[in-house]
Order: structure tokens, then C-alpha cells, then sequence
């Protein structure tokens, strides 16, 4: 779209435009025959062949996957040894039970060991039969032989409580270590499955870093292309004002090529439409070997503003001078130029007019999009 016809200008009609919803101005082309354009990038696909590919993306899921698995991993990691502490606990607490109930047995059967090498070294145990050979008062015997009844019974009381309490410690030392062995398998289950997501996470971490690396590459590849472009595209400019200032060429004002038809400024001719018509706000300087193209005096200002905003950065909602959108670009540069245009995208498109893509000039507007 450009100011040739802008509705705001001196004459009516409305300001053009290109098929296309995102503004960008076609100042930024060159005057030549074919537009400055950046060398093809080796990368398959052109520059940006890494960065719209999917297998960045697909790259990106897998390291997002790894890390959640690792994560969730984790946790299992540490149920595994809490189970595992809780197990060696356990079978201390088992093996020190057990060991009281060893060390209350041996007591026990030492008494018994002095017990049996006292009655060696007297010649021989205390028996009911040796009490009633001994003769003495059937009373005492009587005593006696009640008093060996109850020490025997105590004396295989003790020593069965003993050997029970034992045998309880034991097992219950056995299910411990059992309870042990099987937490120390589930930890070394886990922990191999976790060593699996980290060299997992290790690799694909490695191949974010490379695939990475190369969109950092063509990205600063992309950047001097860029530049070269945008320095090619200002020197073309340059050339051309300096060509019209070199055929003695006055820029006339928009209203003076608004009607071809109706004539144009001395030495001028109308510039052909892809419809066979003129076109509207241009002309042409008949020379050799090429016409010199003539631009209203307006457009070429706006063109050259725009020129000096060239390479600064896009964001959305910025109106300069460190960085603009569309919209505000174009209200910026043409406003300088004395028209006043809307700084929003839908406003430009209702008040321009449909151009020809081949009819397309340096100052026209291209709506990406439609």
C-alpha cells in the first residue's frame, strides 16, 4: 500500500495496498530489477531449516519427557532407601534381641555346667534314690526329695524359656534379613532404572546442546545475512534518490500523478499496470537504458524514514525508536511524510486500495495474510 493514493492526500482515492494482514512496508525492497536477498544457507532447507524443524521440537519433547521420568524416578529413589534404612534397622534391632536372648541362654546353661561339675567333683549328683539310701528321718527325706522335684523343674523351666525366647529372636532375625535382602533388591532395581534415565537425559541432553548449537549458528549466520540485506537494500536507495537527483528530476507532490490520464509533470510518462491501465501516483522518466521510476515527493520521504528504522527490532505493541511494530511503523514514517495514516493493522487495510502484486512499487504496504 503506499501513499500515492492515500485518502488523506490532496486528491481522493484511497491508499493501496498488497494481498497480504501483517503490515510491512515495501520500502524495503530495492529499486533494482530483483530485490537484494541473503545467500542460500547450506543448512537443508535454508536458514531456518533447524529452526522450523520438528525434530527440534520432538528433540525437545524427549528432554522434557527423560526429565519428567527422572523426576518421578526420583521419588521411587527415595522410597527405595527409606525401605532400605528401615530394613537394616530392623534387622539390627532383630540381631540385637537375638543376641540378649543368646547371652540369657549361655547364663543359663553355665549355672547348669556348675551344677554338673559340682556334683563330679562330690562324687556324684543328689538322686531320690541316693536321698532314701541315705537313711535318714523319713520327714527329711520326704523334704528332700520335694525340694530336687522343684529344682529340677525350675532348672528345665528356665532353660526351655530361655531356648523359646531364642528360637523367637531367630526368627525374627531370619525375617528381617529376608526384609533386608528384598529392600536391597528393590533399591538396586531402581537405582539401575534411574542410572537408565540419567544416561538417557546425558544423551539427549547432548543432542539438545548440538542441535542447539547450530540454530545459535545459523541464527548469527542469519543475523550478518541480514545485515548485508538491510545495508544492500539502503544503498539501493540511496543510488536511486541520487539518480533522481542526477536526471534533474524535482519529486512532484502525489497529487500531481494522481490521473495519468489527465496528464503528468513535464518530461514524465505514465508507469504501465498489469491490467493494461497506468498506474495511479507514479511516473517514469524515459531514459537509457532503463526509464528512471518517479515516486511522489511524499512516499519518497516516508520511504527514507523508513530507511532509517531498517534492521531495528519487531515487538509487538512498540511504537520506536528502539524497536517498533508494524502499525506504528507505518503511521510513523508516512505521519513524517505529512499523511496522517491509523497505526493499527485493520484501520491501514479499510482505508487502502487492492494493488496488483506485480504492480507493487517501493512505498506500497503488504498485508501478510489475506
Amino acid at each position: 500500500m503506499s501513499p500515492r493514493s492515500p485518502r488523506c492526500s490532496p486528491r481522493p482515492g484511497a491508499t493501496r495496498r498488497s494481498a497480504s494482514l501483517l503490515v510491512v512496508p515495501l520500502a524495503l525492497l530495492a529499486l533494482t530489477a530483483a530485490p537484494a536477498a541473503a545467500a542460500p544457507s547450506d543448512q537443508p532447507g535454508g536458514t531456518s531449516g533447524v529452526l522450523d524443524s520438528r525434530a527440534l521440537d520432538e528433540l525437545q519433547q524427549r528432554a522434557a519427557e527423560v526429565q519428567r521420568g527422572l523426576q518421578s524416578q526420583q521419588g521411587e529413589v527415595e522410597e527405595a532407601r527409606a525401605a532400605l534404612g528401615e530394613a537394616e534397622r530392623a534387622v539390627a534391632e532383630a540381631e540385637a534381641v537375638l543376641g540378649e536372648a543368646e547371652g540369657e541362654l549361655a547364663g543359663h546353661r553355665a549355672l547348669v555346667a556348675r551344677y554338673a561339675a559340682a556334683v563330679y567333683r562330690d562324687g556324684g549328683a543328689v538322686t531320690p534314690l541316693s536321698v532314701l539310701l541315705s537313711g535318714g528321718d523319713p520327714g527329711d527325706v520326704v523334704s528332700a526329695l520335694g525340694f530336687l522335684e522343684v529344682v529340677d523343674g525350675h532348672a528345665a523351666a528356665v532353660i526351655g524359656a530361655a531356648e523359646a525366647q531364642r528360637q523367637a529372636a531367630l526368627e525374627e532375625q531370619q525375617r528381617a534379613t529376608a526384609a533386608l535382602d528384598q529392600a536391597r533388591a528393590r533399591a538396586d532395581e531402581v537405582g539401575a532404572r534411574a542410572a537408565e534415565l540419567e544416561a538417557a537425559a546425558a544423551a539427549v541432553t547432548d543432542e539438545l546442546d548440538a542441535a542447539l548449537g547450530a540454530v545459535d549458528r545459523q541464527l548469527a549466520q542469519l543475523q550478518r545475512e541480514q545485515v548485508e540485506v538491510n545495508q544492500q537494500t539502503a544503498a539501493s536507495w540511496r543510488a536511486y534518490l541520487d539518480q533522481l537527483t542526477a536526471a534533474g528530476v524535482t519529486p512532484p507532490p502525489a497529487a500531481a500523478l494522481r490521473d495519468p490520464a489527465a496528464g503528468l509533470p513535464e518530461r514524465l510518462v505514465p508507469v504501465g499496470a498489469a491490467g493494461g491501465d497506468a498506474q495511479r501516483g507514479a511516473a517514469q522518466l524515459p531514459a537509457q537504458p532503463a526509464s528512471l521510476l518517479v515516486l511522489p515527493a511524499e512516499t519518497l520521504a516516508a520511504v527514507t524514514a523508513a530507511m532509517d528504522a531498517l534492521g531495528s527490532p519487531y515487538a509487538p505493541g512498540t511504537a520506536g525508536p528502539e524497536s517498533w511494530d508494524c502499525g506504528s511503523l507505518v503511521q510513523s514514517v508516512y505521519g513524517r511524510a505529512g499523511i496522517p495514516l491509523p497505526g493499527e493493522q485493520a484501520e491501514l487495510f479499510a482505508v487502502s486500495e487492492p494493488v496488483a502484486p506485480a504492480d507493487v512499487l517501493p512505498g506500497d504496504l503488504v498485508f501478510l495474510g489475506t
